[in-house]
């Protein structure tokens, strides 16, 4: 079920995605710059910013399902008001209302931050670390391999005629809450064990928080983990501009979105697939090494494209520039399966059981003012220009490339350590 659950909510993301269909979006409907900066600022701070809370409630709940099922229900019924404002609120409406739209979005991506904790603890309580590479990996890919598909259905939807502006927003939507449901249903009947550890926390919220110097006092790999995680988190920077500067700057249509959710499926498909079977064959080191890669190119492939037709070397709409930015797409979609694949078996497998829930919520919750970062580059865009921001961007990721390239191998562990983590799984 965990597996059913992971394919079909990655494909319904092909619906609502923080880097092409959003960000389109608030383009056509406001055409601000800082305004589009948002949209990775609330799906990333969205999600970052209730780590903690949900950590501690998660540490002290013997069963997390019913957290993870109250964070879809805020995610379903978000992008149903999100649904029903493009479908029936006038265009000329819906440009005097940025905060109801954005405010939608916004409690969209705090509900799916919500899920993040119990859907980790719940793979890391029912899955053996030497298969949970596999069943990421599985499941993304499947959930890729769909999400191609909906690539399509998106650029026919727009490019049909047959739903004008913003409708066809709206059936984009109305198509990803029907998708996202299987996701749901396979949740509410997975047959959840009792955890091993929590149900007992009675300490309060800022004691809980108080652990944390210690653990990165105590613990220094996982402390060189959160800092490669939170360079690599930098590419927030550009990441929203690429749709803009491709449709902008090189000119391409609307309906090039959907175009763009294809590639990026399709890297996600093919990322997931091989960071999978690194992760589980080679250790979670070499996943995120591959995972920081990709990451440092994403930037890089838009500034060349922008250098190369600045320089008149090739039309802007030549088949190299359109082909550079399909490749960034695809990069895109590898950073994402990166995060989930390589950074969240990283520190499971880094983390003790007892304090699992807050690895993960710290981490997160560390890395969150990143997600601001976007919105500081649509503020400044207009001054700094595209290939300012690309190679900003791609100077701050990488250095989190090479911090990535000296991480701690999790698994290096002492034969008594490993043997214990056998032991345990052998009783799962």
């Amino acid at each position: 079920m965990l597996l059913l659950d992971g394919i079909f909510f990655r494909s319904s993301t092909a619906f609502w995605d923080a880097s092409t269909i959003i960000p389109s979006l608030i383009h056509d409907l406001y055409g601000s710059r800082f305004l589009t900066g948002l949209v990775p600022t609330l799906r990333y701070g969205g999600w970052y910013a209730p780590q903690l809370l949900v950590a501690k409630y998660s540490e002290r709940t013997v069963y997390k399902k019913r957290l993870l099922l109250f964070g879809y229900l805020i995610v379903t019924g978000s992008y149903s008001a999100l649904t029903l404002l493009t479908l029936f609120g006038s265009p000329l409406w819906l440009k005097s209302s940025p905060l109801l739209v954005l405010g939608a979005y916004g409690l969209a991506c705090i509900g799916d931050g919500v899920c993040g904790v119990p859907w980790w603890t719940l793979i890391a309580k029912t899955i053996s670390p030497r298969r949970r590479g596999r069943l990421t990996g599985y499941s993304e890919s499947v959930g890729s391999l769909m999400a191609f598909g909906a690539g399509f259905v998106v650029t026919t939807i727009i490019a049909s005629g047959r739903f004008g502006f913003p409708d066809y927003y709206g059936v984009l939507f109305a198509i990803g809450i029907a998708v996202s449901l299987v996701s749901v249903v396979a949740i509410a009947l997975i047959k959840e064990p009792p955890s091993l550890v929590g149900g007992q926390s009675g300490t309060s919220f800022f004691a809980f928080v108080k652990k944390a110097p210690m653990i990165l006092k105590e613990n220094p790999s996982y402390t060189r983990f959160v800092i490669t995680k939170g360079l690599l988190m930098c590419h927030f920077l550009s990441l929203p501009f690429c749709i803009t500067f491709a449709r902008d700057v090189v000119g391409l249509p609307p309906q090039v979105v959907g175009e763009f959710i294809s590639f990026q499926m399709v890297g996600g498909m093919l990322g997931s697939l091989v960071l999978g079977h690194l992760a589980d064959r080679s250790g979670t080191r070499s996943a995120m090494i591959l995972t920081a890669v990709g990451t440092f190119l994403i930037p890089c492939l838009p500034l060349i494209c922008s250098l190369l037709a600045n320089a008149v070397l090739v039309s802007p709409k030549s088949i190299l520039i359109r082909g550079l930015l399909s490749a960034t797409y695809v990069l895109i979609g590898l950073a994402n399966v990166g995060s989930l694949i390589a950074m969240g078996n990283y520190v499971l497998e880094i983390s003790t059981p007892q304090d699992r829930a807050f690895y993960v919520g710290l981490s997160n919750t560390l890395v969150f003012p990143a997600s601001f970062l976007p919105a500081l580059a649509g503020a400044s865009l207009k001054w700094i220009g595209y290939e300012i921001l690309f190679l900003m961007t791609a100077v701050i990721v990488g250095i989190g490339l090479v911090c990535a390239i000296r991480l701690d191998e999790p698994r290096a562990l002492s034969h008594s350590e490993r043997e214990k983590e056998t032991n345990r799984w052998s009783l799962v």
